[in-house]
């Protein structure tokens, strides 16, 4: 999260406090007004709780990452440590 604060900083020049309750917020966000079946089909599981936005972009990168790579994201999501 350090690493994407930064590079957020040095983009728009926010500070990383900024960040850190932006990233947040979102989260919830999503968790409250966004889609549960896609969230659980990045997941590759059902998600009970509200994730941490860290949880929640780490996940997020996974996805995008197996996407880009032309892989089934819901395999690689399942051999992640994030639970």
């Amino acid at each position: 999260m350090n690493t994407i604060c930064a590079m957020v900083q040095t983009s728009t020049g926010m500070s990383v406090k900024a960040i850190s309750k932006a990233l947040s917020r979102v989260t919830a966000d999503i968790w409250v007004y966004g889609n549960r079946d896609k969230l659980q089909q990045i997941y590759g599981r059902p998600v009970l709780e509200q994730p941490t936005p860290k949880e929640l972009v780490s996940v997020l990168a996974m996805y995008c990452q197996a996407l880009e790579n032309g892989s089934h994201a819901k395999s690689i999501l399942s051999l992640s440590p994030v639970s």
